[in-house]
């Protein structure tokens, strides 16, 4: 009779835990349905550009993010962030940060004024170990395109039919370290102007930090090399090689981090 009942004891904590199991597996699935909701389906029509983007969560849900948003009828911005960690709390924070973003960028001609913005509202509720870092930019049918970093990986400005690739340069430190005091200070807009067929490449490092089973980074040498390779080709069809070479790179050890680009090129 003691046999029977621990037995049955044992199968029922066994059942117990199955089901909390099957529980949380539904919330999570809820949770990255909603997010995949959140995330742009695809780039939207934007004159004067072509534009492309993709989101491969390392997890079923990413703590990584981008976004297409209408500032006026002149402009359009464009967004990829990087939240600290991975999983469900990475994925909540981006879902503020996206909230916020999109409430500040109406109308606002400024990456950096918009970014101090959203400092200012996220900082209080963001833990101490997290942080988000992005490059959030402003483009016009003119071909004007203006930055703002925020710690992040360096925008990747393509020129001369990708013959010549050089890093926009912008300072900037991470939201959510400073209540704004500093990080106002230090965030500035930067502009350029594009030419004909000129692409700008914002990604997040699960691209450039993606490892081999040797444990080598894919790196900014071997972006490059893909950009001038598959770059002539279209926007959708270089976003598309990055990720599939950064797979390949990386096949064979687990993707340890979100990956995350949007490639934005000036029409001929």
């Amino acid at each position: 009779m003691a046999d029977q009942a621990a037995y049955s004891l044992q199968h029922a904590q066994i059942y117990s835990q199955l089901t909390e199991k099957k529980k949380l597996d539904h919330e999570i699935e809820v949770a990255r349905e909603i997010q995949r909701i959140l995330l742009p389906s695809s780039a939207p029509a934007i004159e004067g550009f072509n534009c492309a983007a993709l989101n491969i969560p390392a997890q079923q849900v990413s703590g990584d993010y981008f976004d297409f948003i209408p500032v006026d009828s002149k402009r359009w911005g464009v967004a990829v962030a990087d939240v600290s960690g991975k999983g469900v709390p990475a994925s909540i924070i981006m879902a503020m940060c996206r909230s916020v973003l999109r409430s500040k960028a109406t109308n606002n001609p400024s990456p950096a004024q918009v970014l101090r913005e959203v400092n200012r509202l996220l900082y209080p509720d963001i833990q101490e170990d997290m942080f988000i870092t992005m490059i959030y930019m402003i483009m016009d049918s003119s071909g004007t395109l203006t930055l703002a970093r925020a710690g992040h990986e360096s925008a990747l400005w393509c020129r001369d039919h990708f013959k010549h690739i050089e890093a926009i340069e912008a300072p900037g430190i991470a939201l959510g370290i400073d209540a704004g005091d500093v990080f106002d200070e230090v965030v500035k807009d930067v502009t350029v102007q594009l030419s004909p067929l000129d692409t700008v490449v914002i990604y997040t490092d699960g691209i450039n930090e993606a490892l081999d089973d040797a444990g080598n980074e894919f790196g900014q040498e071997q972006l490059k090399a893909v950009l001038r390779a598959a770059g002539p080709q279209s926007v959708d069809f270089l976003v598309k090689t990055i990720v599939d070479r950064v797979q390949n790179f990386s096949s064979g050890h687990p993707q340890s981090d979100d990956i995350t680009l949007a490639a934005v090129q000036r029409s001929d």
